[in-house]
Formats: C-alpha cells, structure tokens, sequence
C-alpha cells in the first residue's frame, strides 16, 4: 500500500515552472519598460496595495510609482513596481508573478541608501500562492534570482537574505548555498544567525 502511495505522490507531481541555469551561469531575464496602463487590473490592485500597505507599516506618504517593468514572455510573467519610501531614503520594489495569467506569487526588496554598504537590497518578503499548482515548482528560487538581476541592473549591488527571515525562506537560502548559488556572510540576522549573499 505504501508503495503505491508512494507512487500516486510522484504522479502527481509537476513539472518545474523554473529551472536554475547549470552551475555557475546566471539567468538571463530580458527587463521591459512599461507603465502602469499595460499591467492587468488584478496586478495592479495588488501593486497599489502593496504600496499603500508597506508605506503606511513604515510611517512614509505613499510615493508615486518610479519605475515599472515587465520580464516575460514565457511561461511566467513578472511585473515590477518602484516606489521611495520617507525612511532612511529607502525604495520598496514589488514583483508579482503571473502564470497563465494568473497570480502565483509575490515578494518585495527593499534598498536603503543610507545603508548601501550594510548589506542591502534585501527581500522585504516573498511568497508563492499556496496551491499546488505553484508550490515546489521552483517559483521561490526564480524570484530571489531576478531580484538578484534586478539589483545589479539598478543598484550596481548583490543581494541579501533580510534580517528577519521565516524558516522556508532560510531553507531556500540554505538550498541555494548548497548548489553554489549563495554564500554565507558575516552580517547576521535578528536572531544571530548568519545572513546569505546571492552569488549567481
């Protein structure tokens, strides 16, 4: 019984939405310029609310939209949102991911200018719509990959695991650094445990 259980799991099982570049490649992910009119409605509901929210969680008026961008076509689309925030000349970037047309996930970065040299960018958070459609189909990894282009196109940096982490997102990071895709840093977390740099 437990061997056919076993079997009916891997059946079910799908295939990738994303699959890493071979061992030290990087990604190649094409960065469109767009405005807010070319994102569908339910993104950008969820963009402006996410705005609103993470200006609001740091005392700061909510800033008009800087940039937006738009990484696709393939199977999955990206849509990314640029604001500054009033704390510590900061900008808050939201990325909402689309597969077939349908939202699978999130993430904001946060960059703080003040801070450049103290490991930052950072995800402020991500996450991947719980559904079985999207979970362990690599969705995680690919986010944390283009906001890794996104902060060498725009910054000229790298980027780093956040100080307050959940213990998914450190199991990534762990993952990544065990494929050679991430490294330990000095820096460490609110609860003393080393941070992660992205490498490629």
């Amino acid at each position: 019984m437990r061997f056919l259980q076993s079997i009916n799991i891997f059946q079910k099982r799908k295939e990738p939405l994303y699959t890493p570049p071979e061992r030290g490649q990087e990604d190649l992910f094409p960065f469109e310029a767009i405005n807010m009119g070319q994102i569908p409605v339910e993104v950008r509901e969820l963009l402006e609310k996410r705005r609103k929210d993470g200006s609001r969680l740091r005392n700061s008026v909510a800033k008009p939209w800087e940039e937006v961008l738009k990484v696709g076509p393939r199977d999955i689309t990206t849509y990314i949102a640029t604001h500054r925030l009033d704390f510590a000349e900061s900008r808050m970037s939201h990325f909402v991911d689309l597969v077939s047309g349908k939202i699978a996930g999130e993430g904001a970065l946060i960059y703080t200018e003040m801070l450049k040299n103290k490991y930052t960018p950072y995800p402020e958070g991500t996450s991947t719509t719980e559904s079985d459609d999207y979970l362990r189909r690599g969705l995680g990894e690919r986010r944390l990959a283009l906001m890794y282009q996104y902060c060498k196109r725009t910054y000229g940096k790298s980027l780093y695991s956040g100080p307050s982490i959940s213990y998914k997102a450190r199991r990534l990071w762990q993952k990544l650094q065990k494929n050679g895709r991430a490294k330990a840093i000095d820096s460490l977390d609110y609860e003393g445990r080393n941070r992660f740099q992205f490498l490629k």
